[in-house]
């Protein structure tokens, strides 16, 4: 659970019980009011984020993710809700292009690239779809640190490379990270999922 304790000021203790209740609303409301004292925390401007996108307020959305790129110590995490953002808005070439900014500034961002290969396997571009699942796949098993913080984009990236090399013709190359998928421990969902394609493609 995401705790606010290093901050104890009053609209950080408003803050703490609506990311527990999942009140967007609510934490937009009070992070845009901690934006007012100092726009530049960045906190702050990542919960007002959230709490936009999750009400379906787009253009706020935005609104927030511009200011990270052009201001926030992270360019690349602005660029990465821009590229969720334009995906939930039907805008795929922009999303694409926020994906490739994102991972240009950080090519070791594993969930931009998930995501950006996500983006171009599903606008048909399984080619470019392989390099970016790939390349996830390749950051997260490299750094354990990543494979701390988030275990499961590994594997799910990996069954994704393989529907993606599946889909170029390589079915060999599928087959083998399908495999992989199926001997990765303690992911009952992504292991019955690679059982399936690997029954699939034979």
């Amino acid at each position: 659970m995401f705790k606010l304790w290093w901050r104890p000021s009053k609209l950080d203790r408003e803050l703490q019980p609506a990311i527990e209740q999942g009140d967007s609303a609510r934490i937009r409301e009070v992070a845009e009011a901690m934006l007012a004292l100092d726009e530049g925390d960045e906190l702050a401007r990542f919960w007002a984020f959230h709490g936009s996108f999750s009400i379906g307020d787009g253009e706020s959305a935005l609104c927030h993710s511009g200011w990270m790129v052009e201001h926030g110590s992270k360019p690349e995490e602005g660029h990465c809700w821009a590229m969720h953002t334009r995906y939930r808005m039907g805008e795929m070439s922009e999303a694409i292009r926020e994906g490739e900014a994102a991972v240009r500034i950080r090519p070791g961002f594993v969930e931009a690239r998930f995501m950006l290969g996500a983006l171009l396997f599903e606008t048909g571009d399984a080619v470019r779809a392989v390099e970016e699942f790939r390349a996830c796949v390749a950051s997260w098993e490299s750094d354990p640190d990543k494979k701390r913080k988030n275990h499961i984009i590994g594997p799910y990236a990996r069954f994704r490379l393989g529907r993606a090399l599946d889909a170029i013709g390589d079915r060999e190359g599928a087959r083998a990270e399908f495999q992989k998928v199926v001997q990765h421990p303690g992911l009952d969902k992504f292991r019955d999922w690679a059982i399936r394609e690997l029954e699939h493609i034979g």
